[in-house]
């Protein structure tokens, strides 16, 4: 999937994904921003090194300093559920603790993506099954979805949503969550990949897909 337009990074980490596709699209306006400032120097060195000049990088809590709208937002978050044992006491924390269930982090941005995006943008995000089961998608957004426990898991939660009179539902990977309210988001799983200890789904989305 190539991106076009304006580009916002969130954890963009050393800047590889913002700095790949500003250099590949000299006509983007990328942002990248990441709330850890080892993380955001490293990722300036790197566009400086590549001469990239269309991108900015900068602080920031998710949107905390984020202002205006994009055609895309991407986010990779912190997703590993982390108990306060397992916490780190370096800046290396902020890119794995997603809290006791993997998904603090990614309910606060599901709470807020929606005001970021222009009217046909989208959102890409990578989740795992690490926290499939436990994540809790806001109403608001995906036209409430009931959050899921135990071996019920995402799959069970789109069948749940989306199988409608019918009771049928898409082949899996390419599920569709329509919501009935104001924002009228679309979930799809774009991508998957099997890990040994996890496998991990590329989501989008969208207002209209």
């Amino acid at each position: 999937m190539r991106l076009k337009g304006n580009i916002l990074e969130l954890g963009s980490g050393c800047g590889l994904a913002s700095i790949s596709n500003a250099k590949s699209n000299p006509k983007n306006h990328v942002l990248a921003v990441d709330i850890n400032k080892s993380a955001v120097d490293n990722a300036k060195h790197n566009a400086k090194m590549n001469n990239i000049k269309n991108i900015k990088i900068s602080k920031s809590n998710l949107f905390s300093n984020v202002r205006g709208r994009f055609n895309y937002i991407i986010f990779n978050p912190p997703y590993l559920p982390t108990t306060k044992n397992q916490k780190l006491k370096t800046n290396l924390n902020f890119a794995f603790d997603g809290g006791a269930s993997g998904n603090k982090v990614i309910d606060k941005f599901l709470k807020e993506f929606d005001k970021y995006l222009k009217p046909n943008g989208r959102a890409l995000m990578v989740v795992s099954s690490l926290n499939l089961d436990v994540l809790e998608i806001p109403s608001k957004t995906f036209g409430g979805l009931e959050p899921s426990r135990g071996q019920k898991g995402f799959r069970e939660r789109v069948k749940h949503a989306s199988a409608g009179a019918s009771g049928s539902l898409p082949p899996y990977g390419l599920e569709k969550i329509k919501s009935p309210v104001k924002n009228d988001f679309q979930l799809k799983i774009l991508d998957e990949e099997s890990f040994f200890f996890e496998k991990l789904y590329l989501l989008q989305l969208c207002r209209r897909c």
